[in-house]
């Protein structure tokens, strides 16, 4: 069975130290409602967990139009770049 993911599951992992610290994304300013994170670069992918509106989350990398964002416990998943603003 699919774990289920706890609110410590999904706020920034900010003990990875593979993370550059100036590289983090939010969700939109205009957005209320958590951000999907899809395992896979696709909208019918398995969604992992979501970004919740306020935090900053690290990034691994930008490939098309998808971020790799890290979660916690060494976690990462893919975001839309739309949905997503870069922040320092």
């Amino acid at each position: 069975p699919p774990k289920i993911l706890g609110v410590s599951d999904i706020l920034p992992d900010k003990s990875n130290p593979q993370l550059s610290p100036n590289r983090f994304l939010q969700s939109q300013a205009d957005r209320t409602d958590p951000v999907p994170v899809y395992r896979e670069q696709v909208d019918f992918s398995q969604i992992l967990g979501s970004l919740v509106p306020g935090y900053k989350y690290p990034y691994y990398l930008k490939q098309g139009d998808w971020y790799l964002v890290g979660l916690t416990d060494n976690k990462s998943g893919w975001v839309k770049a739309g949905e997503v603003s870069e922040v320092e």
